[in-house]
């Protein structure tokens, strides 16, 4: 695992412009032997499909240590060598660390990209919210908020939770669609319902909204 973040991030890594494994250019000729897997973009998808699994996960500190073990650039941490590699799987292609983040505190990488995508919502004060988790109700689909008279519109940023209903306009934010939505999001939301986690589930709640809104082809359309 440590080898393929280190050889990608020097030969594979894909530029700020660019969007996820699908912008990587393959390299000619093989890195070294067995290096083959960077001469193609689905190899390159399908391992790191397999590192963000719920069920493949490893403890963070055994990564960290053999990083440790092997590291010859002591200017490059290990969380920010992972998050160059798995923020490909993102729809915003993006993943950064919070300032607080600590090693000691991560359980493994599926947890890293929980703890760095869900950051920037963790804005929002959970104690401060008007309303309560028992207060909620499902909500409409977009056709039947469309007939009541409501408006939808592409809210402006790249936050995908920074959802917001004001004057009878309902702001969400643009999700784009790529080979890895599914599996990313899939293996965040099995995180989030594990019985050992206890933070705000914000990718579940962002999913059930979702589904609530889109019932149907009209509903997307």
């Amino acid at each position: 695992i440590i080898k393929l973040f280190r050889t990608f991030m020097m030969f594979c890594s894909p530029g700020e412009n660019q969007q996820n494994f699908q912008s990587v250019q393959p390299v000619e000729e093989p890195l070294a032997e067995g290096d083959h897997i960077f001469q193609s973009q689905q190899v390159l998808y399908a391992i790191g499909r397999d590192l963000i699994l719920l069920e493949n996960q490893l403890p963070f500190f055994i990564l960290s240590r053999l990083f440790d073990l092997t590291n010859s650039d002591s200017n490059l941490g290990f969380i920010h060598l992972a998050l160059d590699f798995l923020k490909n799987y993102t729809p915003e292609n993006k993943l950064q660390a919070p300032s607080q983040i600590s090693i000691n505190n991560i359980k493994h990488l599926l947890d890293l990209v929980n703890n760095c995508w869900c950051n920037e919502t963790k804005m929002f004060d959970e104690t401060n919210r008007n309303v309560t988790r028992k207060k909620w109700e499902f909500i409409n689909s977009a056709t039947e908020f469309q007939e009541a008279g409501v408006q939808f519109k592409k809210a402006e940023g790249s936050n995908l939770f920074d959802i917001k209903f004001i004057s009878g306009i309902l702001e969400i934010p643009l999700l784009l669609i790529t080979n890895y939505t599914e599996s990313f999001l899939t293996n965040l939301v099995a995180f989030e319902v594990c019985p050992s986690y206890h933070k705000p589930r914000y990718v579940c709640d962002y999913i059930v909204f979702m589904d609530r809104l889109n019932n149907s082809s009209k509903d997307v359309s």
